[in-house]
């Protein structure tokens, strides 16, 4: 006979069980309200931040500059320029751009118009300090600039200009420093420097201020290449950080790396808009290698001719399609060109090439093909034209053994 269960027991069991279940029910109500509460603050983050993208920082409004009264550098300048923009001035020389780049921190303040940079109106004096704190300017000649005895002192006059409490001086030159990889020339004169050294010094003087925007006014146009690069590969690291970068330059190959081109003429903007745009339009100077693009482009290859200025990336790109353009624009009229239905058989294959799509994915599988029936073709002419030397040789023995009978009998 079996005991009876005892009652006590069963109920703890079950008061246990339930336990258990409110438990489970209230942890994944917990995890569904926290990624809830994840879900709506990622989203609302990436809100503000493309709000924050979008706003307006500068905005020139009929802008009008002209020095001593002169006849007007700058004409009824009309333009904005968003919160962490990477954008290009370009435009001949006397054109008005580094006039407009100089307005900007209010070191020349407007002849007519308005302008405001981060909400502050340049042409009030109580914003001046504030202005310059914001916007900065690295200049052509980075050596105009040095007023420091080391590249350290250089660094920190910034700083110190603005009252600072010492450590954040301290904190402010070492981050600048290093930012552009000068900490083993800190205790150098500037004046020492290579230029491509003196314009980090230069630039570090300027990050030391931590403005929102930096001016490049001809950074990079008394450089070698090498030098070129370092500059450019330090600008566009602050313009990843989230700073408005306005680059100032004649080299057409810097549109490539801006989200929008400016182009200035006389004074006035005669373009704005982005790369592509500027590219489409022809609104100014090319790189030699959009050129070669646009050439390829024309002849049926399809690349992007906003793409890559490198000759190595231009030539992997239209690699595959080199041998075809070749042949498209080959001179078949040649007197090396072989029997008539060859001639034949060469023109369909061009037609073919000319007349493929190459917007499939077997365009270079065909390339493949076509070139092996032009190596074949190659290959019949030689043995065609053996044949025939191989014949006229002949002939010529045969007359020279039996000289009294007939050629062609």
């Amino acid at each position: 006979m079996t005991p009876p269960e005892n009652p006590e027991k069963n109920n703890n069991d079950s008061f246990d069980d339930a336990e258990n279940l409110n438990m489970s029910q209230n942890e994944s109500q917990n995890e569904s309200q926290n990624e809830s509460q994840n879900e709506s603050q990622n989203e609302s983050q990436n809100e503000s931040r493309n709000e924050s993208q979008n706003e307006v920082v500068i905005r020139a409004s009929g802008l009008g500059f002209s020095y001593d009264g002169s006849e007007p550098v700058l004409k009824d300048i009309n333009l904005e320029i968003r919160k962490g923009e990477y954008v290009i001035l370009t435009g001949k020389n006397g054109s008005g751009k580094s006039t407009f780049a100089l307005c900007l921190n209010a070191l020349l303040k407007p002849s007519a118009g308005k302008l405001e940079v981060f909400g502050l109106d340049t042409a009030s004096s109580k914003n001046l300090s504030r202005l310059r704190k914001t916007v900065c300017i690295v200049f052509q000649n980075p050596y105009m600039q040095f007023v420091g005895d080391t590249v350290e002192e250089d660094v920190a006059f910034g700083p110190e200009n603005l009252a600072l409490p010492r450590d954040e001086i301290v904190r402010r030159v070492d981050e600048a420093i290093g930012f552009v990889g000068l900490s083993g020339l800190r205790l150098q004169d500037p004046a020492t420097l290579s230029g491509g050294e003196a314009q980090c010094a230069a630039i570090a003087g300027v990050l030391a201020m931590n403005p929102d925007c930096i001016v490049f006014d001809e950074v990079t146009s008394m450089l070698d290449a090498e030098s070129a690069g370092r500059i450019r590969h330090i600008i566009d690291r602050l313009h990843k950080d989230g700073r408005t970068i306005i680059f100032i330059s004649h080299d057409p190959a810097e549109i490539l790396r801006a989200d929008r081109v400016i182009v200035f003429d006389k004074g006035t903007v005669s373009f704005s808009g982005t790369p592509a745009d500027y590219i489409e339009n022809g609104a100014g100077a090319l790189p030699e290698m959009t050129k070669l693009l646009i050439m390829f482009r024309e002849h049926g290859c399809p690349v992007d001719i906003c793409g890559p200025v490198n000759a190595e990336d231009v030539f992997r790109m239209i690699r595959p399609y080199l041998r075809s353009w070749e042949i498209c624009n080959h001179d078949w009229s040649e007197k090396s060109a072989i029997m008539t239905d060859l001639k034949n058989l060469q023109s369909w294959l061009i037609w073919k090439i000319c007349n493929h799509d190459w917007s499939e994915k077997s365009a270079i599988m065909t390339d493949l093909k076509i070139m092996r029936n032009l190596k074949t073709i190659q290959k019949s002419e030689k043995s065609w034209q053996k044949n025939k030397t191989d014949t006229a040789l002949s002939r010529k023995k045969l007359k020279r053994r039996w000289p009294d009978n007939g050629s062609d009998e």
